[in-house]
């Protein structure tokens, strides 16, 4: 099982403490202002994540970039499981290992959010079997401390290489909700470095 972090006990809005002493995150919930600015966002891949990662809406860019969310039900339909045990997640990002450590990195600030939650153990450990790099990445603390926002380079089907940057916002009512897109990023003259658009993918 995945060691916890001692002494973090930071409890966010939406979940509570049970008999036991566990946080439990309760049923996430997103308004409709929410799925309004993502889907306002396409074509720029974006989607909205909970506090496990879980993904709670996505736009069409985001759907055709990473994978069909909407067909997806439990451990699967999570962006942490994607990163580290999606087969198409190797094929995008450029350099897969350096993307997939630097996001477990950033897992385990969330993680240690909720101490003791069997959802959080049990979503690792399903990585850990399909992955087994990502458990000693994960007992090193490897990808700690590293800045969310940040240049991708990923990979398109017809193999030409794409930079994103990547921009992660959490909500002010429930800090624990992020809003992550992508745009193309721009070079030293302020043009776009390769233009991005989600026509590019369906090629």
């Amino acid at each position: 099982m995945a060691k916890r972090h001692q002494g973090a006990r930071t409890l966010g809005r939406a979940g509570c403490w049970h008999d036991d002493g566990v946080s439990r995150r309760e049923p996430e919930a997103i308004s409709e202002g929410l799925v309004e600015l993502v889907e306002s966002l396409d074509p720029n891949p974006a989607y909205v994540a909970g506090a496990r990662w879980d993904v709670l809406h996505a736009n069409r860019s985001a759907h055709v970039l990473f994978a069909d969310f909407d067909g997806r039900r439990g451990h699967e339909r999570n962006m942490l499981w994607y990163y580290l045990a999606d087969p198409a997640a190797r094929s995008l990002y450029v350099d897969w290992e350096a993307e997939a450590i630097a996001q477990l990195g950033h897992f385990r600030e969330d993680y240690e959010k909720w101490p003791g939650d069997p959802r959080f153990d049990d979503l690792l450990e399903r990585i850990f079997a399909v992955t087994p790099a990502a458990r000693t990445w994960w007992e090193e603390r490897r990808g700690v401390n590293l800045p969310r926002n940040g240049v991708k380079q990923i990979r398109l089907a017809d193999g030409r290489t794409v930079t994103l940057r990547q921009l992660v916002m959490s909500t002010v009512d429930d800090p624990e909700i992020q809003v992550v897109c992508y745009f193309a990023d721009l070079d030293d003259d302020g043009d776009l470095d390769g233009e991005f658009d989600v026509e590019d993918l369906l090629d």
